[in-house]
C-alpha cells in the first residue's frame, strides 16, 4: 500500500494527522538531521499503523518534505483475513497417512 506523508519540521509537538485514508501529515518537534528524519517518519507511521518498522519504507521524496511510503501489505491486517484463520482454526487438522517400512530380503 501507497501512503503520501507531508512531514513539518520544527513544530510545537510530534504528531501525526490522518487527512485520508493514504495520506499523512506528520509533524516531528526538533528539527532532526537528515536521514534521521527519514527513519523517525517510518517509524511513526510503522507504530500508527500498527505494523513493524521494517515493513515501512521511503519509496520517494527521501530530500524532500512530501514523501511516499509503501507498506508491506503482509503485515496489514484485515477482517477477512482474521475471519478465515478462526474457521480453519475450528476445522480438524487432517492426519498423514502413517509412513510406510520396506524390509529388505
Amino acid at each position: 500500500m501507497y501512503i503520501r506523508v507531508h512531514v513539518t519540521e520544527n513544530a510545537p509537538r510530534t504528531r501525526i494527522k490522518q487527512v485520508g485514508k493514504t495520506h499523512f501529515e506528520l509533524f516531528i518537534r526538533p528539527r532532526l538531521a537528515h536521514n534521521n528524519s527519514n527513519l523517525r517518519t517510518t517509524e511513526l507511521i510503522a507504530k500508527h499503523l500498527a505494523v513493524p518498522k521494517h515493513a515501512v519504507k521511503i519509496w520517494g521524496g527521501k530530500n524532500d518534505e512530501h514523501k511516499l511510503l509503501v507498506v508491506n501489505d503482509e503485515y496489514l491486517t484485515s477482517p477477512n483475513k482474521n475471519k478465515d484463520a478462526t474457521t480453519n482454526a475450528d476445522k480438524e487438522p487432517e492426519h498423514a497417512a502413517p509412513p510406510t517400512y520396506h524390509l529388505l530380503p
